[in-house]
């Protein structure tokens, strides 16, 4: 893990949690697993991103994205991406139908992860 220490987690938590450090020297603070899994490929491709910094009131409730995905001077959100755990299709596809019309409409596209298996693969 560069630049900071990612441990396994108590009960209380979804199993890995800690800071890193993003690939072009960000601060970050991971929550999963699955969301260490996306970073680590973002740092690979190094594609500029933090996580949670921006919170959205959409139908009268607060919503705070994992990944935003921005332009190389960090001046735009390009992206937000939703990180679900493996293979969770179900909740993944709620996310997408809740929030997906909102952020098409202010001009960012919006995407849910949840599925692992092919990016562990591809950058093994």
């Amino acid at each position: 893990m560069n630049g900071g220490k990612v441990k396994l987690g108590s009960g209380k938590n979804r199993g890995y949690i800690g800071y890193h450090t993003t690939w072009d020297g960000k601060k970050v603070f991971l929550r999963s697993k699955a969301e260490f899994i996306y970073a680590r490929v973002l740092d690979l491709e190094k594609v500029p991103y933090l996580l949670e910094c921006v919170t959205y009131t959409i139908n009268g409730k607060r919503y705070k994205p994992d990944f935003f995905i921005f332009d190389s001077k960090y001046d735009k959100i390009i992206k937000i991406v939703e990180v679900k755990g493996l293979d969770d299709k179900k909740t993944a596809l709620k996310y997408l139908e809740k929030y997906s019309g909102y952020f098409s409409k202010i001009g960012i596209e919006y995407e849910v992860e949840w599925k692992y298996v092919g990016l562990i693969t591809k950058y093994q």
